[in-house]
């Protein structure tokens, strides 16, 4: 049994908001959250590939911060 850290604990659920708020793709997010979660890539690799991929960083940064939206 693998007990994933609490760093990417929080990247799959920042993975997950993104893709909640219709701004980070489906398939890309499954993978990365299955990735993260099984120890399989470095989180920050994870991390980075998420800013590239989001449709809105801004927007996707200000959600993950606890700004409400517009």
């Amino acid at each position: 049994m693998k007990r994933p850290s609490e760093n990417r604990c929080i990247l799959a659920s920042e993975l997950v908001e993104g893709l909640t708020q219709d701004l980070l793709d489906r398939d890309f997010v499954y993978d990365s959250v299955l990735r993260v979660v099984n120890g399989e890539e470095d989180f920050e690799q994870v991390q980075e590939e998420m800013k590239r991929r989001a449709k809105s960083w801004t927007k996707l940064d200000r959600v993950l911060r606890g700004y409400k939206q517009d």
